[in-house]
């Protein structure tokens, strides 16, 4: 049996190659290829953030372990892990998960991320006392279980086909059923504690029932529902953070004597934007056929435009000497403006640019993302300041195979070694690789660039660059 003790005193390596590496780089505390019993006991945390593992058999032998990680992997079956009652964290975000295992001992589980999976029911929670945390947005529900005599302070549970929500705990601080077919909103007379209610994308065409939580909300997130009349936001003392907006609304009213710091605002029939809060750090404006912005507040210090198709050209910014976040996604720009001086990550996908902005005054630049645009030229990114930058992504782009395109790439991947993915789909089909190298300290994947270049369609051969 795979995880069992062989007669030398170690396990047997588990049947997955790419879960076997992962705990020898966590648990082989001596460094002789095995694992021990005494050092399988002793591991107490597993992570693995984007590895390809598809079977847990043998995690079994792992006794002691409290929490569980594993992003963005390739698992359906949670089974192995379903006798380890030390758990109290399990992440298992973005895998093929269908079903939890029942019977589990996981009477110790605090909180428990299955998001972004294929689950279409969940089991009672009553066997997860200590339970605090429940993440099951982006999965297949249809209902949830009874939570009224749960603990749960945190839940998330967006993105599914929920058309009603059980009676909620009365300890629950935050609620996000963003992205479902709410028609009503839930009881919250009992939810004295509720700071933070997200209910975007839903169903609903008015808010009756808020008057319980109203004077403790901070963040509350109703647009992308078809309201035909919103709340007096006035009213709304503790609020920060607002999502705002409706879908069959063509005008909304000013929220500028609003103390916001996070606004979200938008609707497919807007005539015009409301007027804003003068000290926002955080803007989105979402969602909308209008061709232009409103004014920006100048101490704006994230900016995301994004499903603006008729925006023809994207608004002045030099002067927001705030802003250090910028993310333009499906809007219908070619062009960016001269970018302010202490930005630090830009990105900008799913746009008709075709020419790259000038870089050169940007000493603070660490992240650019530029995918899904029309680019044909990437010489411009040899003015980075290459000091702070860590990340390139200009995947799916139009840049031919030239040798000014080449040079630019190669000047770049000796100049930053780590965080670099070059992808682009030209002419002649440029792809870079890269490849995840676990066994670090971090919990995150750190990716090691390879220096390649394939001047055919994507495949297993090797490579070389620009020769």
């Amino acid at each position: 049996m795979f995880g069992s003790v062989l007669f030398g005193g170690g396990l047997d390596p588990v049947p997955d190659g790419v879960l076997w590496e992962r705990l020898l780089a966590l648990a082989d505390t001596n460094d002789d290829s095995s694992i021990s019993v005494t050092e399988a006991e002793a591991l107490t945390t597993f992570t693995c953030s984007g590895c390809p593992v598809e079977d847990l058999t043998g995690m079994e032998a792992f006794v002691n372990l409290e929490t569980f990680d594993l992003y963005a992997g390739s698992v359906s079956d949670l089974t192995p892990i379903a006798g380890l009652s030390a758990l109290r964290v399990i992440e298992v975000r973005g895998n093929r998960i269908e079903g939890l295992p029942t019977p589990n001992a996981w009477s110790q589980l605090e909180k428990l991320d299955v998001s972004g999976n294929r689950l279409t029911s969940l089991p009672g929670l009553s066997g997860w006392p200590a339970l605090d945390r429940l993440e099951v947005d982006h999965n297949r529900l249809t209902q949830l279980p009874t939570l009224a005599d749960t603990h749960l302070s945190v839940l998330r549970c967006g993105f599914n086909s929920l058309s009603e929500l059980p009676a909620l705990p009365a300890g629950l601080t935050s609620l996000d059923c963003t992205g479902n077919q709410l028609t009503a909103l839930p009881d919250l007379s009992q939810l004295t504690a509720l700071t933070q209610l997200h209910l975007s994308g839903n169903q609903l065409t008015e808010l009756v029932g808020l008057e319980p939580v109203r004077a403790q909300l901070t963040h509350l997130y109703f647009d992308g529902n078809p309201l035909t009349q919103l709340p007096d936001l006035r009213t709304f003392p503790a609020l920060t953070s607002l999502g705002y907006g409706s879908t069959v609304l063509e005008t909304l009213p000013d929220i500028d004597d609003l103390d916001l710091a996070q606004l979200k605002v938008g609707g497919p029939v807007l005539t015009a934007w409301p007027d804003l809060p003068p000290g926002l750090s955080l803007l989105q404006l979402c969602c909308s056929d209008l061709t232009t912005v409103p004014a920006l507040p100048h101490e704006l210090g994230r900016l995301y435009l994004s499903h603006l198709p008729h925006l023809a050209a994207a608004p002045e910014m030099f002067e927001l000497s705030f802003l250090t976040d910028l993310t333009i996604t499906r809007v219908g720009i070619d062009r960016l403006p001269i970018l302010p001086l202490e930005l630090i990550n830009l990105t900008v996908w799913d746009t008709t640019l075709d020419r790259l902005p000038d870089f050169e005054h940007l000493g603070q630049l660490r992240r650019i993302s530029l995918r899904n645009n029309r680019l044909t030229e990437a010489h411009a990114l040899a003015q980075l300041p290459m000091g702070n930058v860590t990340s390139i992504n200009i995947q799916n782009n139009l840049i031919p195979n030239s040798d000014q395109n080449c040079e630019t790439m190669a000047y770049i991947l000796e100049q930053i070694t780590p965080n670099l993915n070059y992808q682009n789909q030209g002419d002649s089909n440029f792809f870079w690789q890269y490849l995840p190298r676990w066994g670090t300290e971090q919990e995150v994947t750190v990716f090691q660039p390879m220096r390649t270049l394939d001047l055919g369609p994507p495949g297993p051969a090797p490579y070389t660059i620009c020769d």
